[in-house]
């Protein structure tokens, strides 16, 4: 039993290079005794193992089997396994392999369809308008855990996948394709792995039942239309890496209630929170360059636009970016540059009460309301900067009457 630990251990231990040339080789052997089939999957290498093991000979040291265990212990070798092996012994490395390199797909219950696993090295990827054919009757697949050899999820990879609900992409994989989780909306939430550096137009698009997704702070590229129509989507942080929104990136997520943008956020993007109905408040990095055409055009319950840490004032694109927003809202900016602030370009414009709506910081109300005791009027009003009570009796604020 030690020993076998141990040779599991040295085969986790590999990195995916390693065991995909191991998998070549065993695979190419096989091939060479007559096998047709391609590709050869991990599992029905173990198929074949366990055919030839039949044959009694399980026992007996590699130079009395047949010819095929042979070549399969030299496959192994070759990637830095050392010592002769009996026919068991050739089979219990492929199968302490095996679990490391599978794609796994659960299928719901409801289909009839069996579980299904097996290989898939390199890309995940549909087709244009079709997803990946890679996976049998993906289409009606409920979950799905993707091994550690896949490095991309490409184009269309889960087009329309409908039935998904949840999938988990592993540390590897460092880009997700154009369309490929497009309209999957069952999809309740994603976690994008550290490794991942860009995600591509469209990539989840419609998926309306996703409620959460988690950004690594590794991504520099988030593409055009990437979470359009993902009206269930409530929270999102935008990391410091990601410096641009694509188009209309978040475009009808009307859910969208909480939006953080990091420091080393630049531009917002063409129509990036376009309708966006949830959306009441949207506070900017001091890094914040760009506000671009229709970046929050009918968001209609978006009234506070927070830029009171910038150090210089960004660009405006066009007005259209505050379109159909509320006549009420405040643009909050530092008082040091409220003058250059109203004197820009299209910042200066009264179209959609832009001018109109910028506030310096200190001028900014908070607003308190509370309820009183049994006989008393409820009150609410408007206290400037700072709610503040005294060093002596009766201690509590004079702002509020009767606090």
């Amino acid at each position: 039993m030690a020993r076998r630990k141990k040779e599991t251990t040295k085969m986790v231990a590999r990195d995916s290079m390693t065991l995909n040339s191991l998998f070549t080789g065993i695979a190419n052997a096989i091939r060479a005794k007559g096998e047709t089939s391609d590709p050869i999957y991990p599992r029905n290498m173990g198929n074949t193992i366990r055919e030839l093991r039949r044959v009694s000979e399980a026992s007996l040291p590699e130079s009395s089997l047949p010819a095929i265990f042979q070549d399969i212990a030299n496959a192994i070798r070759a990637c830095g396994i050392t010592g002769t092996m009996t026919a068991t012994q050739i089979s219990e490395k492929i199968g302490n392999i095996v679990p490391f390199q599978k794609t796994k797909v659960t299928y719901t219950q409801a289909s009839g369809l069996p579980d299904w696993e097996g290989v898939i090295t390199g890309e995940v990827a549909g087709t244009s308008s079709s997803p990946t054919t890679q996976i049998p009757n993906v289409n009606q697949a409920k979950t799905i855990k993707i091994g550690d050899d896949v490095t991309s999820i490409g184009s269309y990879a889960f087009f329309e996948c409908s039935v998904l609900t949840s999938v988990t992409i592993p540390d590897g994989v460092t880009s997700i394709g154009d369309s490929a989780f497009y309209d999957c909306s069952g999809l309740t939430s994603v976690t994008i792995p550290n490794s991942v550096t860009s995600i591509g137009n469209y990539a989840f698009r419609g998926c309306s039942g996703l409620t959460s997704v988690t950004i690594p702070d590794s991504l520099a590229v988030i593409g055009n239309y990437v979470f359009y129509g993902c009206s269930g989507l409530t929270s999102v942080t935008i990391p410091s890496s990601v410096t641009i929104l694509g188009t209309y990136t978040f475009r009808g997520c009307t859910g969208l209630v909480n939006v953080v943008l990091e420091e080393g956020f630049q531009t917002t993007g063409n129509g990036a929170f376009f309708g966006c109905t949830g959306l009441t408040r949207v506070s900017f990095p001091s890094t914040i360059g760009t506000i671009s055409n229709a970046a929050f055009s009918g968001c209609t319950n978006l009234a506070i636009f927070d830029f009171r840490k910038s150090t210089s004032v960004p660009t405006l694109a066009r007005t259209t970016a505050f379109n159909n927003t509320p006549s009420d809202k405040w643009i909050i900016v530092p008082d040091s540059l409220y003058d250059t602030w109203i004197s820009t370009s299209n910042w200066s414009s009264s179209t959609n009460g832009i001018k109109e709506a910028i506030l310096k910081a200190s001028d900014v109300p908070t607003v308190a309301t509370y309820t009183q005791a049994s006989g008393l009027t409820d009150w609410s009003g408007e206290i400037f900067e700072e709610i503040v009570g005294t060093s002596s009796m009766p201690y509590y604020t004079s702002q509020i009457p009767n606090v």
